[in-house]
């Protein structure tokens, strides 16, 4: 399935009465494809059909067991996702509490509550103050999460503010979700702010323009989009003549 076409488990933090009614059933079809993923497909989900939803979880404890412990946990990191968490993102006591708990809607409605709330805090405290502003949209970090399979670092904060908000790049997935509004608003601010936290904060651009030469199918790169090229070239354009103007006036 195309990440854009998931349909996540929202624990009724966000959503409709529709998305919520049918979570529980989509809850257990996710359980049963853990089991196909954690068994290497010994185990098919058509041969689940019938299995109480206990024996389920049992059999997902027994694979737990044996596997937990994986620094690079594939069936988890694909579950997990689909409560818009990061297994990349967990501690090793977070990791060993999962790899524990009963695998029940109302167990991961609890926890999936803790994990984001610890990954939100890490995020917020790589941003620089200008642009906590972004948190405020709650789909900005499960973009990150659950498209971009990632989690927030110095070195690609600046790239995904870019990518959700000026590229729109999880609007296929979460317009179904979000306040549209408070999107485009904060779209509007981003696209005023983003030379200025790019300049302070992201790569030299006469390096990334260079960069641009040799790579030019480079997404990361900003000079190799057009319009945040446009963005960024009007901007220092139009600081630069700003600054001959005061040099001129001073003189």
């Amino acid at each position: 399935m195309n990440d854009n076409q998931i349909e996540l488990i929202t624990f009724r933090r966000f959503g409709s009465e529709k998305n919520w009614k049918k979570e529980r059933k989509l809850f257990l079809k996710y359980k049963k494809e853990l089991i196909r993923d954690l068994s290497d497909y010994k185990i098919r989900v058509n041969s689940l059909k019938g299995i109480n939803e206990i024996k389920i979880n049992e059999i997902i404890k027994q694979y737990l067991e044996k596997t937990i412990n994986y620094d690079d946990h594939l069936p988890l990191k694909e579950f997990m996702k689909y409560m818009g968490l990061s297994y990349k993102a967990l501690s090793k006591d977070e990791i060993n509490e999962i790899g524990k708990m009963d695998y029940t809607y109302e167990n991961w409605e609890k926890k999936s509550k803790i994990l984001y709330d610890n990954f939100l805090k890490k995020s917020k405290d790589i941003f620089p103050k200008e642009v906590k502003f972004c948190f405020e949209d709650k789909f900005f970090p499960l973009y990150v999460v659950v498209l971009e399979k990632d989690v927030f670092q110095k070195n690609n904060y600046i790239i995904f503010i870019r990518d959700y908000f000026i590229l729109d790049k999880g609007g296929a997935l979460f317009n179904k979700y979000r306040d549209n509004k408070l999107f485009i608003d904060l779209q509007k601010k981003v696209i005023k702010i983003y030379p200025i936290i790019k300049e302070k904060y992201g790569t030299n651009r006469f390096f990334e323009k260079f960069l641009s030469y040799l790579n030019p199918e480079d997404e990361s790169n900003d000079y190799n989009i057009e319009y945040i090229k446009n963005l960024l070239d009007n901007y220092y354009n139009k600081n630069k003549n700003d600054d001959e103007l005061v040099k001129l006036k001073t003189e």
